[in-house]
């Protein structure tokens, strides 16, 4: 698994030497600290990403995304990864897409697949996706359904915000964020934080995110979400499993 996510961030890297209208791509690292009300329980996450698309000039696009992560519990190691391929059609007002994947959570890997999907208004995104993810090595099925929104005070200034509702084998949980994300002007860094809350039976975690971004071959924000590498189920369903599988 972690072969495969780093085959996804070198492909990302190695984009600028073959883009072109029809190829984008992101990479980025962040950091998140996440805890459990009511405990002790405090988790410091830091791990990279990487995602890349291809146009082929009639509308569909292949895409290929993944991340890497290190949870540090009390000075214990926890991986959380994924990596995965969709595949869907874009227009200028929408985007459909399907993929498959890999989910890695602790020392479990799980198959994933999910339908996500896109509308973009004028200075508006709205997004969604629904994801099954099984796990053949432990007796564990879920089912993650996500919305979310970008709102664009500039091309390369946004406000987000989204909600999740998970099936954990019977176990429900719920998730909802909101953050910004800021590109300097005449760079292809941006900035971003976020906020993140999940509640799963009697617990609550909150989560706080910092990342830096580099967009590779769009020109803006708001141009990578309508156009570049931002299909993002298998992301949504990564994210539910860093915020609620440790409080089951």
């Amino acid at each position: 698994m972690r072969k495969i996510l780093l085959g996804v961030a070198a492909a990302a890297a190695l984009v600028p030497a073959v883009a072109s209208a029809e190829t984008n791509a992101t990479i980025g690292i962040q950091y998140s600290n996440l805890g459990v009300d009511g405990s002790s329980y405090d988790f410091d996450t830091y791990g990279f990403n990487g995602a890349f698309n291809h146009d082929f000039d009639n509308g569909w696009q292949v895409q290929m995304d993944g991340a890497a992560n290190r949870v540090d519990a009390g000075g214990c190691c926890i991986s959380q990864n994924y990596a995965a391929a969709h595949y869907g059609m874009r227009s200028d007002t929408h985007s459909v897409a399907g993929y498959v994947g890999l989910q890695d959570f602790y020392l479990y890997s799980g198959l994933a697949f999910g339908v996500e999907g896109q509308l973009h208004l004028s200075n508006t995104t709205l997004g969604g996706s629904v994801s099954h993810v099984t796990f053949g090595d432990i007796d564990l099925d879920a089912t993650v359904a996500h919305v979310d929104g970008a709102y664009f005070i500039t091309p390369d200034f946004s406000l987000t915000g989204s909600v999740s509702y998970g099936d954990f084998d019977g176990s429900d949980g719920t998730m909802w964020g909101i953050g910004g994300e800021y590109r300097f002007a005449g760079s292809p860094t941006s900035v971003s934080l976020g906020y993140r809350q999940g509640d799963m039976d009697s617990f609550e975690v909150d989560a706080w995110t910092i990342g830096l971004n580099f967009d590779l071959g769009t020109g803006s924000l708001q141009e990578r979400t309508q156009s570049g590498p931002s299909w993002s189920g298998a992301k949504t369903l990564n994210d539910a499993f860093g915020m609620l599988v440790p409080i089951i």
